[in-house]
């Protein structure tokens, strides 16, 4: 068992050495995580909804920058808009019902390294993303607005420990205004544990919250279970699911996708 634990540690830290963290962050990447989500988020209206975004990412030693082009599907009866940018729809006054699908609006997003982990140093970067109106608004694909979000995010070994972490974000969404959408701006925040569950898996658990984007809704609140799954150096297997605790979050949502760095 000792042998086992240490073959364990061996690869968990060749894999995320500073080295290779620095090596990894070099290069292209491709990245796709599509979520299936349902429930009312707040319009007591059932809504079911595929998002299935595409990544190219561009690492450097400073940071990322990135592009994002989501493809959407919906079946709902009521008024619907996708925000674009997460698996929360959110209400608006454009009024969509039935099955629809298409492209939904873009994102571009780049991240900047504060502060590399260290000891009890967290890793600190700075991100933030921009998202033109590219799809259309009538059919609900789209806000039909520029909207940004800007935060941080952090995370660290921890202390005293060869295999868990912890890891955390916050963020401030900016939503653009229109005749046809009145949404405030809100806060964006999640916090988790995660650690090494074989040599190749890593599982993340982590709770998340957004606060009022429309003053009839209760905030969005749920948590969000992650598995990474190794498969060599460069392809990268992607899971999880997600449990609603509020009207606003979707009452489940599943995620399949993948990372590939090239």
């Amino acid at each position: 068992m000792a042998l086992v634990s240490a073959a364990r540690a061996e690869v968990w830290d060749e894999v995320w050495s500073q080295e290779w963290r620095k090596e990894w962050r070099k290069g292209w990447e491709i990245r796709s995580e599509t979520v299936y989500s349902s429930g009312d988020f707040g319009s007591n209206i059932q809504t079911d909804v595929l998002y299935a975004p595409l990544e190219i990412r561009r690492k450097f030693e400073w940071g990322e920058l990135g592009l994002t082009v989501p493809y959407l599907w919906y079946d709902v009866s009521g008024t619907f808009t996708f925000s674009g940018g997460g698996t929360n729809p959110q209400l608006q006054t454009v009024a969509v019902s039935g099955t629809d699908q298409g492209f939904s609006d873009i994102l571009l997003d780049a991240k900047y390294l504060v502060m590399e982990q260290s000891g009890l140093k967290p890793e600190v970067m700075l991100r933030g993303w921009w998202k033109p109106p590219t799809a259309d608004q009538n059919r609900g694909l789209g806000t039909g607005t520029h909207d940004w979000i800007l935060g941080v995010e952090f995370w660290s070994w921890i202390p005293n420990s060869e295999r868990w972490f912890y890891f955390g974000d916050v963020y401030r969404y900016f939503a653009g205004s229109s005749p046809q959408r009145n949404v405030r701006d809100s806060w964006i925040y999640d916090f988790g544990f995660g650690g090494l569950v074989t040599d190749r898996l890593v599982g993340k658990v982590s709770y998340k919250e957004q606060t009022k984007t429309l003053p009839s809704l209760p905030k969005a609140r749920w948590m969000e279970v992650e598995t990474e799954y190794k498969v060599d150096q460069d392809f990268t297997l992607l899971s999880g699911f997600t449990v609603g605790f509020s009207d606003a979050a979707p009452d489940w949502s599943l995620m399949l996708g993948f990372e590939w760095s090239l």
